[in-house]
């Protein structure tokens, strides 16, 4: 039976003549996830580890763990670790510590008889200056660090895994930071299959077999480049596979990364992929110790199918130069080759290579994924394949190529002639009913019909990346330090090589796409070092877009007679503003009155929710809730608020004093007229002062084990939350709600200074006025031009023989899109006619 390896007015005017205007803006690189300066905690005086709050998951049992590998289905990819559920934020656990230049957030995590943690934060946000580190208490090992410039456009991150059972979330924003930081860690890997045995921890079972080949023995030498071109990684925390960076046909070190469609990968998940590179032993035959310091997280799907069992996914990020990746060539000929290599990373463990001298013949899936000749059968002559093997690719001995991707199959080192399964590359290629079933539409997006195509090593060629902008100068009036809709701007572009190969001078010409439009000359950037620091030059642009939205000015980059593909920089339009939704405090009526639009309810005893002079944030009044002794349910309702977008956040002053852990209260909202949710369990996060307990089960507390706020606050304290992402263009209700159990009651619960807030973009609202250029006299006297056009502004095109005239004939009107139109007169000659250009 086969072991399957699971692995937004102007005007222009023209008498038979005119002229016009236009736009643009900025962007930065995400940084690579890796090991650099340390921890503040490493540098100053802080409070000693025992001080700080400890988040104790479940005990991890390898053993057991192992056994439920042991009953999987069949392919499956290696699980490496348990995924703990969590919901954790700096406002809920932790401890913050205030130093001389900002405030220092630190968790301990542990687990029980884990070798190693892996932390997924489904919202991650710094803002700039703030740097987050992962530390394991087993030694000084750390993994950070992370910064503003770690940020992705799907807001989460996923790190590498710490060694040992235990580790340090340590979080360092500094006075000068313009905003909070943003964290909700929502998954804990805790691992069971020991990736860091030289440590001298725990080890639990997971090294590779005696007879796998470590890469760095004297027979895989001439597979350096390829060697290099393989990584494992890591998805959702859990799993582990192998995978094969691969060059495309356009050479332009595009970081697709291919694999087996059986190791899970998809588009909801590919953001929780982390590649590691050169994990291999440093000596030949020890099948380790190897480093896992060399990594990067986050990717994007792009294709995958079940019957030749691929995935294909794009690292967000190349590969950082120090890593020295080789990007793998391939053939899709579907010609058989007569022997090869398999280069993979048995049981997750340190890279081997496994070797074949016999010829590949085609075969179904041996993995049951249906596929009929779609794979090619391998049978070994030295090494095998084993579980974390899987996604890894297999090369012809004759041409270094990439001919297929490991799917399963028998092979052992107690049964080495078993024979193994590979999807053939030649099927994958085509077949598939669209771009996401196949690799031609990325691999070859040109349509160049190329059957193969050659590795590519980084260091040996030019590679040029965007390293940075800056705003030089804008014509909106006034300026407001950003890029707007229908401006035109000077800018610094900043490029940079990262490749292994010198550029003896370097050319880039701005194109008009992406919502650039009338850009300025070609510059030359001269020659750039291979590695070396970047060269900024200033372009001037008009940007086409919404305020809000984004542009990608993309360069088309010449070095003499080599054309080296394009670059883009991705800028936002509009300066970021604040604006209130909503604000109460409660003091406009006489208490006990509400103010118009709330209500409020109790069921059990006491009176419900009303406004209260007692105590107050700001005077008079505020709204309380009674702590009662016995059972209550108090509910205090908003009226409707409308949430304009996913930046919502809400901040209210609260003072409680309760029983504390029985008697409590709980924040909860209802979408467009829905039930009412606690906000973490719609996907909001607190900020500040979260949720401090969890309500106890007995005594008929209506909020019964539901976390809460309960005890004494000692006063006003400030909440603050982020809405769910789900509220975005919706209406809400907010509702604060009160319980009490069947004994015992203290005080109650004050709230006040309620303020709902978001953040959308200003922009420049004075248009230019709309250029006209290309003027034609045509044959018939008559006359035709073209105007820019930008996104959102409408554009009328009028006519009239008399230029004092109050009303001019409309001829042609077009919502500008960003690209230039045209407009041809065919009205009658006359001895005097105007044209003008207006939009608004």
């Amino acid at each position: 039976m086969n072991r399957v390896f699971p692995n937004r007015s102007a005007a222009g005017l023209l008498n038979r003549r005119r002229l016009g205007v236009i736009i643009v803006l900025l962007t930065v690189q995400s940084a690579l996830a890796r090991q650099g300066a340390p921890p503040i905690s490493f540098q100053r005086s802080v409070q000693p580890l025992t001080a700080i709050p400890q988040y104790v998951l479940p005990a991890t049992d390898a053993q057991a763990e192992l056994v439920a590998d042991a009953q999987a289905a069949e392919a499956t990819p290696l699980r490496f670790a348990v995924a703990r559920k969590v919901e954790i934020t700096p406002a809920t656990h932790g401890t913050w510590e205030r130093l001389s230049d900002g405030r220092l957030w630190r968790l301990r995590i542990t687990s029980a008889g884990a070798v190693s943690l892996n932390l997924g934060f489904s919202r991650f946000w710094l803002p700039e200056g703030a740097t987050l580190h992962l530390i394991s208490q087993s030694g000084a090992y750390f993994q950070g660090p992370y910064t503003s410039q770690d940020y992705k456009t799907h807001g989460q991150l996923w790190t590498p895994i710490i060694p040992g059972q235990s580790l340090v979330v340590e979080l360092f924003v500094p006075i000068a930071a313009k905003a909070q930081a943003q964290l909700i860690l929502s998954q804990i890997g805790a691992g069971y299959r020991d990736l860091f045995p030289e440590k001298g921890l725990q080890a639990a079972p997971r090294a590779a077999d005696n007879c796998e080949i470590d890469v760095v023995c004297p027979r895989a030498t001439a597979w350096t480049n390829e060697i290099r071109s393989v990584g494992l990684y890591s998805i959702n925390g859990t799993f582990m596979c192998s995978g094969t960076l691969v060059a495309d046909a356009v050479g332009d070190f595009r970081n697709y990364f291919l694999t087996a469609n059986h190791c899970g990968l998809d588009a909801d998940n590919a953001a929780t992929v982390v590649v590691y590179w050169n994990y291999q032993s440093t000596n030949c035959g020890t099948h380790g110790p190897g480093s896992l310091a060399q990594n990067q997280s986050g990717a994007t799907f792009r294709a995958a199918r079940s019957d030749v069992d691929f995935a294909l996914i794009e690292l967000e990020e190349m590969p950082e130069p120090s890593f020295g990746v080789f990007y793998s060539g391939w053939d899709r000929s579907g010609i058989a080759p007569s022997g090869g290599v398999g280069i993979h990373h048995p049981e997750a463990d340190v890279k081997a290579i496994s070797f074949s001298s016999n010829a590949l013949t085609t075969v179904n899936s041996c993995i049951g994924t249906g596929g009929t000749n779609t794979h090619w059968q391998v049978l070994w002559s030295a090494g095998v394949t084993e579980p974390g093997s899987s996604g890894s690719g297999f090369w012809d001995v004759a041409t270094h190529l990439l001919v297929g991707t490991l799917s399963g199959g028998g092979s052992s080192c107690p049964n080495p002639s078993f024979p193994d399964c590979y999807g053939k590359f030649s099927v994958a290629w085509n077949g598939g009913k669209s771009a996401s079933a196949r690799l031609s539409d990325w691999l070859d997006p040109q349509n160049t019909g190329v059957t193969n195509v050659a590795g590519a090593d980084p260091a040996l060629a030019v590679i040029i990346m965007p390293a940075g902008t800056s705003l030089l100068s804008e014509n909106c009036s006034p300026t407001n330090g950003a890029i707007d809709p229908g401006e035109t701007v000077t800018m610094d572009f900043a490029l940079q090589n990262v490749g292994g190969v010198a550029t003896s001078n370097l050319v880039a010409t701005l194109l008009v796409s992406g919502g650039v439009i009338f850009p300025s000359a070609p510059r030359s950037y001269g020659p750039l070092t291979a590695g070396g620091s970047a060269v900024s030059r200033a372009y001037s642009f008009t940007a086409a877009g919404t305020c809000g939205g984004m542009i990608t000015p993309t360069f088309q980059v010449q070095d003499g007679t080599r054309n080296l593909g394009v670059v883009s920089f991705g800028l936002l339009l509009g300066a970021p503003m604040p604006i209130m939704l909503f604000s109460e405090s409660f003091d406009g009526v006489p208490a006990p009155m509400l103010p118009a639009g709330w209500t409020s309810s109790v069921d059990g005893i006491g009176p419900a929710w009303a406004a209260s002079a007692t105590q107050c944030d700001t005077a008079p009044n505020s709204a309380f809730a009674a702590d009662p002794g016995g059972v209550s349910d108090n509910r205090l309702i908003s009226p409707a608020i409308y949430i304009v977008s996913t930046n919502a956040q809400l901040s209210f002053r609260h003072n409680y004093n309760s029983e504390q852990g029985y008697d409590g209260g709980v924040l909860e909202l209802s979408i467009n007229g829905g039930a009412f949710v606690d906000i973490l369990s719609l996907g909001g996060a607190f900020l500040t002062n979260g949720y401090n307990t969890t309500i106890s089960s007995y005594y008929q507390n209506p909020l019964a084990g539901r976390p809460a706020w309960s005890g004494n606050s000692g006063g006003f304290v400030t909440a603050a939350a982020t809405f769910p992402p789900a509220t975005a263009g919706q209406t809400i209700r907010l509702r604060w709600r009160f319980g009490s159990d069947n004994s015992f009651g203290v005080l109650g619960w004050y709230v006040d200074t309620i303020v709902v807030s978001d953040q959308t973009y200003a922009c420049c609202d004075s248009r230019l006025r709309p250029v006209i250029v290309n003027i034609i006299q045509t044959s018939g006297d008559h006359v035709c031009f073209s105007y820019g056009t930008v996104v959102s502004q409408t554009y009328f095109v009028e006519t009239a023989t008399n230029f004092a005239a109050p009303n001019w004939t409309a001829l042609q009107t077009n919502l500008g899109d960003g690209t230039v139109h045209s407009f041809t007169n065919t009205s009658a000659v006359d001895a005097q006619r105007y044209f003008r250009l207006r939009t608004e």
